[in-house]
C-alpha cells in the first residue's frame, strides 16, 4: 500500500522532470533511489523504518516509464513497437527468476533478499552511467528551445521556429499513414534506431517545412481517454494478480505451492508473447488492432475464468488472458509513444503511468470486498467489465486520433503545390507508378558486381564535387546518412511520396548552394 501510494503520486513528478532534466538522469536517479530504499528495508530495525522505506522506494518507481519514453526517442516508428514489446517481457523475466533466486537468498536470512535486490539496483545505475547516453532527441529540442530562447532576447522571433529541410524532428506515425521519414542521429548511429522528420508542401513555413506540432486541445482530449483507458487496465490487472491466489483457493482448493507454480507458469507465457507473438501479431494486424484485439480478449478471458471450474479451463483462461494483456501492453505504449513528441512524451507518459497505478489502488480493494460474497466469479466479473470500459475508451482514443491525422493529412495535401509543380522523379521509378505497381516493396539484393559498380560510380562523383571522401572518410559517411534517409516500403505509393519529398529537399539545397555561390 505504501509504495503504490507513493508511486503513484510521484509518478507525474518524475515524467516532467524526465522532459526538464533528461531521460538519462531521471533514469539513473529512480535507480539509486529505488536501490537506497531497498538497503533501507534490508537493514529496517522497526516497522516504521520498514514502512518508511518501501514509501521511499515507491517515489523512484519510475524506471519502466522513462525507459518507455527513452526508447520512444531513439527507436523509429518501425522499430519501436518490437522494442516495446521486449520492454513488456521484462516483468516476466522478473517473475520467472526473482522467486527462486529470492528463496535460495533467503537461507542465509530474511533480509538478504532485499539487500543483494537494492545492490542490484545500484549496480544497473552504474551501468547506466557509464554506457548509456542521453536521448539524442531530448538534447536536439533542448538545443532548439534554447537557440530559440537566445533568438527572442536578440528580436529575431523570425526565426526561431525555422527548421533544417534534413533536420530530426520526432513525430508520431499510426498504422495506415507514414507520417515521416525516420533520420539517423548520432546517439543511433550503428544502433538501428532512428527518429522522425514530418515535412510538408505548405508554402507557410520556411523551404515547405513545418516544425513538430504541439500538442492541441484535440490531441488532449485523446490523451485523456488514454488515461480513462489505462485506469480500467489497472483495475482488471491488479484485480487478477492480488484475487488470484483467492478464486484458485476457491476453486481448484490451490496451496500456495501451485499457486506459484500458476504464476510462474503466466510468467513463461508473458516472456513467450512478448518476444515472439506480439511482434509477429502487430506487424501482421497493425499496432491499433493488437491494442484492441488484446483489451478485448482480455475481457473474454475474465469472462471465461469466472465460469471455469475445472483445472483446464481456469489454466486455459488464466494464459489466454495473460497473452491478451501482453499484447495489449506493448501496444498501447507504442500508441502513446507515437502520439507524443518529445518535449512532452515523459510528463504525457508519467500522467498515464498515474491513472494506471489508480486503477492498480481501486482493484484490490474492490476485488476483494466481492471475494467475501463470491470469491469463484465476482473478482473476474468485474475485472471483464473493466476490460471492456478500458477498450471502450481505447476505441474511442484511437478513432479520435485517426480523425485528427486524417485533417490533418487533408490540410496537409490542400497546401501543397498543385502536381504540375511538384520535383520530377529523375528516371528509371516508372515501375512505382501506375495499375502495375506493386502493392509492398521488398529490399534489394545486390550481386557483387553491382555493388562494386556503384561503388565506383559514388566514389567518382564525390570525387568530382569535391569531397574529400578519403580524408575525411567517416565524417562523409555520417554525412551520407543523413542526406539519404530510409524509405516506405510498405506501398510504391508510399515510396514514390518519400521519394517526391527528397528531390524537393535536393531541390531547396540546391537552390541554397546556388545562392552560395552567387555571393
Amino acid at each position: 500500500g505504501a509504495w503504490s501510494l507513493t508511486s503513484t503520486i510521484f509518478a507525474p513528478v518524475l515524467g516532467r522532470l524526465a522532459d526538464v532534466v533528461g531521460r538519462r538522469f531521471v533514469l539513473i536517479m529512480s535507480l539509486v533511489g529505488a536501490g537506497a530504499a531497498a538497503l533501507l528495508q534490508g537493514f529496517a530495525v522497526s516497522y516504521w523504518m520498514l514502512l518508511g522505506a518501501r514509501a521511499f522506494s515507491g517515489a523512484f518507481a519510475a524506471v519502466g516509464s522513462t525507459a518507455q519514453v527513452y526508447l520512444a526517442d531513439c527507436c523509429s516508428p518501425s522499430a519501436l513497437p518490437t522494442y516495446m514489446a521486449r520492454l513488456a517481457a521484462v516483468p516476466g523475466l522478473a517473475m520467472i527468476f526473482g522467486p527462486g533466486l529470492g528463496g535460495g537468498l533467503s537461507k542465509f536470512g530474511l533480509a538478504v533478499p532485499i539487500i543483494v535486490d537494492g545492490c542490484v539496483s545500484l549496480f544497473a545505475s552504474s551501468l547506466v552511467y557509464v554506457y548509456l547516453p542521453e536521448s539524442e532527441a531530448w538534447l536536439a529540442d533542448r538545443r532548439e528551445a534554447k537557440a530559440a530562447s537566445d533568438n527572442g532576447k536578440q528580436g529575431e522571433s523570425s526565426t526561431s521556429t525555422e527548421r533544417s529541410p534534413l533536420r530530426p524532428i520526432a513525430e508520431d506515425e499510426d498504422d495506415t499513414e507514414k507520417g515521416g521519414i525516420a533520420l539517423p542521429t548520432a546517439a543511433s548511429r550503428g544502433k538501428g534506431t532512428t527518429t522522425t522528420t514530418t515535412t510538408t508542401g505548405g508554402s507557410d513555413a520556411p523551404g515547405g517545412i513545418i516544425a513538430a506540432p504541439r500538442p492541441t486541445a484535440t490531441n488532449d482530449e485523446t490523451m485523456w481517454l488514454f488515461c480513462a483507458a489505462q485506469l480500467f487496465n489497472g483495475v482488471t490487472f491488479s484485480t487478477l494478480v492480488s484475487m488470484l491466489a483467492i478464486s484458485l483457493a476457491a476453486k481448484l482448493g490451490f496451496e500456495a505451492l501451485q499457486v506459484g507454480y500458476t504464476f510462474v507458469g503466466l510468467a513463461i507465457v508473458m516472456v513467450f508473447s512478448s518476444v515472439w507473438f506480439v511482434p509477429w501479431f502487430q506487424t501482421t494486424f497493425g499496432v491499433n488492432r493488437a491494442a484492441m484485439y488484446g483489451t478485448l480478449v482480455t475481457a473474454l478471458s475474465m469472462f471465461l475464468l469466472a465460469e471455469a471450474e475445472t483445472i483446464v479451463t481456469v489454466l486455459a483462461a488464466l494464459a489466454l488472458g495473460r497473452l491478451a494483456q501482453t499484447l495489449r501492453g506493448a501496444s498501447f505504449g507504442t500508441i502513446v509513444a507515437r502520439s507524443t513528441d518529445v518535449h512532452t512524451r515523459g510528463a504525457t507518459l508519467a500522467r498515464i503511468q498515474f491513472f494506471l497505478n489508480c486503477g492498480r489502488l481501486i482493484g484490490p480493494v474492490l476485488g476483494g470486498y466481492l471475494a467475501d460474497t463470491d470469491a469463484k466469479r465476482a473478482p473476474w466479473l468485474v475485472a471483464g467489465l473493466g476490460s471492456l470500459l478500458s477498450g471502450f475508451f481505447l476505441g474511442t482514443a484511437l478513432l479520435r486520433k485517426q480523425q485528427r491525422d486524417a485533417a490533418e493529412h487533408a490540410a496537409s495535401e490542400s497546401s501543397k503545390a498543385p502536381p504540375d509543380h511538384r520535383p520530377a522523379l529523375p528516371r528509371g521509378f516508372s515501375t512505382l507508378t501506375g495499375p502495375n505497381a506493386p502493392r509492398r516493396l521488398e529490399d534489394d539484393c545486390p550481386c557483387p558486381e553491382e555493388v562494386t559498380e556503384l561503388g565506383e560510380w559514388f566514389a567518382d562523383l564525390l570525387t568530382k564535387r569535391h569531397y574529400q571522401w578519403v580524408t575525411h572518410k567517416e565524417g562523409t559517411r555520417r554525412m551520407i546518412e543523413n542526406l539519404l534517409p530510409p524509405l516506405d516500403t510498405r506501398s510504391s505509393q508510399g515510396h514514390v511520396h518519400d521519394l517526391e519529398r527528397l528531390m524537393k529537399h535536393a531541390h531547396i539545397l540546391e537552390t541554397e548552394f546556388a545562392r552560395h555561390d552567387i555571393n
